[in-house]
């Protein structure tokens, strides 16, 4: 007998996951403002190092609703990083782009589980 994952777990995995990332994209925001001793006049650099996080985070909020849309969102978001980059380092994908992909296959993965 094939037993099906646990629905509620496999439901909460990709949304808790995207936030986690999303604070530790924040993390490295908040570090690199710290680290610049930036005045606040100059709060643009701030804002900029912040938008992809509030564009992740929009992207959550859409998967949270509709999984296979945001799932979708995601992973065009770790396929955009890994072409829109000037530097290809492995470690740079594997931080983030790999992340999202993932994260939009396991939002897909959730999705097939939960129309069942």
């Amino acid at each position: 007998m094939e037993k099906k994952p646990h629905k509620p777990a496999l439901f909460y995995t990709p949304r808790i996951l995207s936030l986690v990332l999303i604070l530790i994209l924040g993390s490295f925001a908040v570090q690199a403002y710290q680290e610049a001793e930036v005045v606040i006049k100059e709060s643009s650099p701030f804002t900029i190092y912040l938008l992809p996080v509030f564009i992740l985070l929009l992207v959550t909020g859409i998967s949270w609703k509709k999984a296979r849309i945001g799932g979708t969102l995601f992973i065009i978001a770790g396929l955009f990083y890994v072409f829109q980059t000037n530097e290809l380092s492995a470690s740079s994908l594997a931080m983030v782009a790999t992340p999202l992909i993932l994260l939009g296959l396991l939002f897909h993965i959730s999705q097939y589980y939960y129309e069942k």
